[in-house]
This record gives C-alpha cells, structure tokens and sequence, in this order.
C-alpha cells in the first residue's frame, strides 16, 4: 500500500495541486488549485469512461482516447498559466465529447446529463481571475448553445428510426446511465460548494471593508462607534472599566508637505503596527480618521492602561520610520478619559479629545489623563 501511495503523488497532476494546496490563504491560489483540481477530475472521468467504453464501445474507446489527450493538453496550458485558454477550450471539449456519446451510444446512456453539469460552470470566470474568458457576453453565449445543443440532440434522437451506432445490453445501459448520472451529482455539487465558499469570502471581504480602514487595516469610525457602544453597555451593566484614548501625530501635516503623501500613508501604516503589537488584550485599536487614532481599552485598570499609552508614546519617539528613502521622526500627543456613569459614547471621545487638546498646547509628545500629564 505504501509502494503504491508514493507512486500515487509522484504523479505530476497529484504533486502540482501538493504544491498549489500550500497556497491556498490567497484568492488566486484558490482560483489556481480550483483548476487544477478540475482538469483533475476531468481526467479522472475519461480513465471511468474508458473502462466502460472497453465493454461497450470500440469508437468511444478511441474517441475517449482522444478526449484523455485534450485533457493532458489543458493540464500544459494551466501549467503556462494560460488560464483563459484553458477555461475556453475545456467549455468548447465538454459539449463536442458529449454530443458524439449521445450520437454513439444513443439517449439512454444519459449522456445528455453532462450537459447540466457544464451547465454550472457557466459563472466560473466570474469567481476567477480570468478577465478576458469572463465577460457577461461569452457566458451567455456558451449559455444558449449548451441549451440549444442538448435540445438539438434531443431532437435528433427522438426521430423514429435514428440509427444507434452502438448498442448495449440492458446492463450496459444501466451502468453508463448511472455512472453519468453520478459524476453529473458530483459535478454540480463541487461547483455549488465553489460557488458558496466564493460568495461566503465575498461577504467577509465585504463586511471586512466595512469594519476596517482600507489603509491602516485597522478597525475604521465605524467600527470604532459600535465596539464603544458595546463595551459601554456592558460598563453598565457589569460595572466594568472602560477607557479611551485618542492619539494624534504630531506636525503631520508638514510631514506631508515635507516629504509627501506616500511618506504620509507609510507613517500612518508604520504607526498602526506599532499600536497592535503594543497593545494588550482587551484594547481595541482603530483609525478615527486622518492622522488620529483611537483605543478603547475594557476591563482594564485606567492607570495601567495610561502606562501603556505612554510606553508606546516613547517607542514611536524612538522609533526609526523610513519613508521615501529617508528617516523620519515622528511623535505623538495623546489624551486618554475614563468612563463615568451615563456618560455617552460621544461625550466620552470629546472627553479624550479634550485632553489630546491640552496635550498638544503643553508642547505635544505627551500623554493627558483625567488626572494628571505624563
């Protein structure tokens, strides 16, 4: 069993999709592996069919030869990543392979149930990277000839006295009609499972962009507003601490004028870094908007979270940012409050606001606290 398992992903179909499954935290590489997992079970299919076709049908049995060949051929376009060459010539394969069985082998072998199958594929280079294989005319195009194909062919083998190139002895048919039948289930329930999975990441990369700050990555205002309603819910009902800071870089503005706007966005995103790795559990980090950020720290003791702000204050002073080729100093001002009964989630910004203004009157590069400046 061993001997036979290395032999098995020493195959170069198996050590490829190995390979792509180790890329799978990216969307393209899912894209990728999603097609080499198909011409895979393409391939798989016409290795059923020709085992089949040795028991029923001599012509099958080349033409399925021929069809192996075609899917060897769209294993070496994946592997140039000729990607929308692949998703053409396979959407072009499929329904010549099955409109030639249903010639040869005739209705009864449900061969026409491929045509469903493809059928599901339709949207496929709407979920992938493929741009010029995925425009709304091509898809609808490949549409109406996969359906005026199955109904010609419908046609055509519902004319009394059609001849039938071959035929099969009742178990024949049965084993063909169910192994079509099969791989048609198979079929569908991959690509509706793909399509699931894709809306499913869609929806969390929407919901994601609606939480975070497409700059910073960090949580954005809105965000922020509901994480603070929450927790000040909570202040209230459990009794609980509840802060807040609000930090602003220091001269930012002539930091951009200095060294530009992209040396601008690098010391937002540089700073929003600093932030998360410095922050303990329980303090939610996020953009308030332009160069102001803001924390909300639950169920912290106020003066250890005021140490912590300060303690990051220092490293951003110390720290090293490079932009633009150059080094750039940069330090904060921050003005921290905590959460008294009833208060509001906006008094508590303005009340954090408040002491960032006191801060950047007394010089910057400092901390204000309800009681005292560090």
């Amino acid at each position: 069993m061993n001997y036979l398992k290395n032999i098995f992903l020493q195959l170069p179909f198996v050590k490829t999709l190995i390979e792509l499954s180790h890329n799978l935290d990216t969307s393209e590489g899912k894209n990728i592996f999603i097609l080499y997992f198909s011409d895979l079970f393409f391939l798989f299919m016409s290795f059923v069919y020709q085992i089949i076709y040795l028991f029923t049908s001599k012509a099958m049995s080349i033409i399925n030869i021929l069809a192996i060949i075609f899917v060897l051929y769209g294993y070496e376009l994946l592997k140039k990543k000729e990607y929308d060459k692949y998703t053409n010539f396979m959407f072009a394969e499929v329904p010549t392979y099955t409109c030639v069985a249903i010639s040869i082998m005739g209705w009864r072998c449900g061969f026409q149930f491929l045509f469903l199958a493809a059928t599901c594929a339709f949207f496929l280079p709407f979920y992938n990277h493929m741009k010029k294989s995925g425009t709304k005319k091509k898809v609808f195009i490949r549409g109406i000839l996969y359906i005026c194909l199955f109904f010609v062919m419908y046609y055509i083998m519902s004319i009394e006295g059609c001849p039938i190139v071959v035929k099969l002895t009742p178990e024949q048919y049965a084993i063909t009609y169910f192994v079509n039948i099969l791989i048609t289930i198979i079929s569908i329930s991959a690509y509706c499972y793909f399509y699931s999975f894709k809306s499913l990441q869609k929806r969390i990369e929407l919901s994601r962009r609606a939480d975070f700050d497409a700059l910073t990555n960090i949580y954005n205002r809105y965000a922020l507003n509901a994480i603070l309603n929450n927790d000040i819910e909570l202040a209230q009902g459990k009794d609980e601490e509840l802060a807040v800071a609000m930090i602003d870089i220091d001269h930012f503005k002539k930091i951009n004028d200095t060294y530009g706007h992209n040396a601008g966005d690098v010391i937002l995103k540089s700073l929003a870094n600093i932030l998360l790795k410095n922050m303990s559990h329980g303090i939610h980090v996020g953009r308030w908007g332009g160069e102001e950020f803001v924390l909300i720290a639950s169920n912290i003791n106020y003066f250890e979270f005021n140490n912590i702000i300060n303690n990051v204050r220092e490293i951003i002073n110390n720290y090293h940012f490079i932009a633009e080729g150059k080094q750039i100093h940069v330090s904060i001002s921050a003005g921290t409050t905590k959460y008294k009964p009833d208060m509001s989630p906006l008094e508590l910004i303005e009340s954090a606001d408040n002491n960032l203004y006191k801060a950047k009157e007394n010089g910057r590069n400092q901390v204000v606290t309800d009681c005292m400046k560090i």
